[in-house]
Parts: C-alpha cells; structure tokens; sequence
C-alpha cells in the first residue's frame, strides 16, 4: 500500500469516526449556536438589518465558533491517540507516521467542514430571508467559515504535535493574542490573522452592501479575495508539512497507565 492510498484509507476511517462518540453531542452543539442566535435575531426586528447578519458572523461566528471548533478539533488528531495509550499501536502498523497524521487531518477535517458549512449556510439564508441576499453572498459567507475552520484545523493540529500543552497555547493565540492584532488599522501586522483572510472573503461577497467602517477598519480596501484564499491554503499545506515532519521525527511520549 502506498502512501497516498494510505492517506485515502485513514483520511476515510476519521470521516467515519468523526461522528461517533460524546465529542460529536457537544461540537454539534457548538456548530449551532450561530443557526440558533440567527433564528433568535429573526424574530426581532433586528433580523433584517444587514450590520446585525455581518457583524454576528464577523464576530461570532467567524471569531469564535470557527477557531474554538478548529482548536478543539486539531489538538484532539492525534492528541485522543496519545492520551489513550493507542499511539504506539499506530506507528507499529506498516504505514509511515505522518500518513495517519495527514490522513486523519483530512477525514477529520472534511467531516466538520461539512457541518460548519451547513450551518453557517442555514443561518445565512435565515437572515437572507429578510436582507435578499444573493446566492453568491450566501456562498461566500459558507466560505468563509469553512476556509477559516479548515486553515486554524491545521494550524493547530501542528501545534499539538509541537507543544504537549497545546490546548492553552491554542486558546491563547486564538483568542487573546489573535483576537488582538486581527483588530489593527491596515496595513500592520493584523493581515497575517487568520479571521482576518476569512473576514475578507466574507466582506468582498458583500461589497455592494452598506456596513459601519468601524467594524472593518482593519481591513485594506486594495486587498482580495484571492488573496487571502492564497494565505488561507498555505496557512494550511504549511501547517500540515510541519506537523507531519515533526510527527515523522519526534518521538511523541505515552503517558503511563494507571491503576
């Protein structure tokens, strides 16, 4: 078997294991509160303001629930396997390590991009019932959550392969010191922000709608959506090498039983 079936054959078996067990009740929970606080909206008046839908899915859903799923997801691929003792078991097995790694990042990270998109999309049209929202605005605003979700997935299963308290490190860059600098005036370093890119691809499928400039002040006007998909994907493929190469070099230490 060679590697790319390999990948294919994990990439598939994390798919399926994606939905199974206790964490999948409360992610799931988690994935909807954007659907449910937009169905809360809906029924107030506030439901048909276009700054209520960009702000909550700038801030909410784009700021908090994408990265908290992308952190809890990426320290847990191959974190489950090292705090069940099963680890050893995998790199017993004929396939190289970085091959579960990768596998189990894609299966993974396929099976809650599907349901992030889902309901990212089902909250977009709730609020697109009272803003006449294009489908091309409601496509990009899938995404954005799903290009944000998928790039911090990556981004923090390398850092659980680099750091064994990869959980704090993670919440301390998503939520303090990211949540910091994506909120600079242009052109500082807030641009090198993952919300920042997912921001963009959400704000340039709405360019012909009105929002405060306040709440995108960081934002350049001369910047693209195909740049930030660009910074988006090597975000990704770059945290995806790392973590494969130090997963193939470092030895990764068991916890020992207890009684």
């Amino acid at each position: 078997m060679n590697a790319l079936t390999g990948t294919l054959l994990v990439a598939r078996q994390s798919f399926r294991r994606a939905f199974r067990g206790p964490r999948v009740l409360w992610l799931g929970l988690v994935t909807l509160l954007p659907l449910l606080l937009a169905l809360l909206q809906s029924s107030h008046r506030r439901g048909g303001d276009f700054e209520t839908f960009a702000v909550t899915t700038l801030f909410f859903t784009l700021q908090a629930i994408v990265p908290f799923l992308g952190l809890m997801l990426g320290v847990s691929i191959f974190g489950d396997e090292v705090e069940g003792r099963t680890l050893t078991y995998l790199f017993t097995r004929p396939l190289p390590r970085p091959v579960f790694y990768v596998g189990r990042l894609l299966g993974m990270g396929a099976a809650f991009a599907i349901v992030v998109g889902v309901t990212t999309w089902g909250a977009t049209l709730i609020y697109g019932r009272n803003l006449d929202l294009a489908p091309s605005e409601v496509r990009g605003a899938v995404a954005a959550a799903v290009g944000g979700f998928v790039a911090y997935l990556a981004f923090f299963a390398a850092l659980r392969v680099l750091f064994r308290r990869a959980l704090f490190v993670g919440f301390i860059l998503a939520f303090m010191f990211e949540g910091a600098i994506s909120k600079l005036p242009q052109g500082n370093v807030g641009q090198i922000s993952i919300w920042h890119q997912s921001a963009l691809i959400f704000l340039r499928g709405m360019e012909h709608r009105e929002l405060d400039p306040e709440a995108i002040e960081s934002i350049g006007s001369e910047e693209t959506a195909g740049e930030a998909w660009r910074v988006l994907v090597a975000v990704f493929l770059v945290s995806t090498a790392v973590g494969a190469w130090f997963i193939h070099r470092r030895e990764t230490p068991i916890p020992a039983a207890t009684s």
